[in-house]
């Protein structure tokens, strides 16, 4: 057998070099040896969690103050719709009624209310001023 020509020749030399260029190799080593970066790459992952369960909480406090507002707005609701069934002349019923469905975005509820309110008390001043929001909505 005929022997093949290498295409590249190994130089022979007794040691064998493992190291990295010169012009890379003392950033990676300073990199290596120097244990700050990673401390401060637990110091980043540690500050980045804080400020996700920061964020979580505040998230979470808002969520429950809005359930409490909502509670609020229903008992609001219910407590006025049975002083109006037991008091059925009430205008400040039927207009606090009225008010809670404005706020609630519900037009329609509103308007009825404050028109029974308005039977009631055809001069009230403040049922006027509500009917013309409800009108111009």
């Amino acid at each position: 057998m005929a022997k093949k020509k290498k295409f590249f020749k190994k130089k022979k030399t007794g040691k064998i070099n493992k190291k990295l260029p010169s012009n890379s190799r003392s950033i990676t080593e300073k990199l290596i040896n120097d244990h700050s970066v990673f401390f401060l790459g637990i110091l980043l992952i540690i500050l980045a969690s804080i400020f996700v369960a920061y964020d979580f909480y505040q998230n979470f406090k808002n969520q429950d103050v809005s359930l409490l507002e909502r509670q609020k707005v229903v008992d609001d609701l219910n407590f006025w719709n049975k002083s109006v069934i037991e008091k059925p002349n009430y205008r400040d019923g039927y207009f606090s009624l009225s008010l809670i469905y404005y706020q609630l975005g519900d037009y329609e509820n509103s308007l009825l209310n404050l028109e029974k309110a308005m039977d009631i008390d055809p001069n009230f001043e403040k049922g006027k001023e509500l009917e013309k929001l409800l009108i111009s909505n």
